[in-house]
This record gives C-alpha cells, sequence and structure tokens, in this order.
C-alpha cells in the first residue's frame, strides 16, 4: 500500500506496484457497481409491481446530501462524488423506464448483470 513508499523516490517498480493497486481498486469498483445495479433492477421490479414512478426526487436529494456529506468525510472532492452518483441514477431511472414498458431492452440489462 501507499503506506510504505517514500513519496520522495518513487521507482519504477513503486509506479508498477501502484498502477497494480489501481487495477485492482478498479475491479473492485465494477463489482460494487454490478451489485447495485443488480439491487436497483429489484427496486425496479417493485416500482413497476406498484405502480410507482421510475424517477424519486426526494430520494435522490438525500442520497445526493449522503454522499456529499461521505466524500467530505473521506477527503474526496464532494462535486466528483455527486456528479458519479448522478451518472448512475440517471442510469438506474432509465432502467426503470425501461422495466415499467416491459421492454427487451431492459430485460437483456438485467441479463447482463
Amino acid at each position: 500500500m501507499l503506506e510504505y513508499l517514500n513519496m520522495n523516490n518513487l521507482t519504477r517498480d513503486d509506479l508498477q506496484d501502484l498502477r497494480q493497486q489501481m487495477d485492482k481498486v478498479d475491479r473492485q469498483i465494477i463489482e460494487l457497481l454490478k451489485q447495485r445495479f443488480l439491487i436497483t433492477n429489484k427496486v425496479g421490479q417493485y416500482k413497476k409491481q406498484e405502480g410507482l414512478p421510475a424517477q424519486d426526487k426526494a430520494r435522490e436529494k438525500v442520497q445526493m446530501a449522503r454522499i456529499e456529506e461521505l466524500a467530505s468525510e473521506a477527503g474526496l472532492n464532494p462535486k466528483l462524488a455527486t456528479d458519479l452518483l448522478r451518472v448512475i441514477i440517471d442510469e438506474v431511472i432509465q432502467n426503470h423506464l425501461e422495466i415499467s414498458k416491459d421492454t427487451a431492452k431492459a430485460k437483456s440489462w438485467a441479463s447482463k448483470m
């Protein structure tokens, strides 16, 4: 991990190690996104079953505030975190709209998960 590196005198080996660490984190991010989309797909099925709208602006507002706070606490750029969440939420809303229409697109999206 980064703790052992002398940040003033990095070597090519250190660079390779850092890149491997980033690759590992990227794989973890993708796996977490997969899990999140599996969950939101179930939410979309529930919304269809109950006749609820695909978008819940009140929930989005709460999520954005929560993500902004989490990012700030972690020392990350809150705008970056909320921008990323916005992209994810927009994809989820689109999927929920497709689920509500019972389209092949929604089914193929879910099958990729």
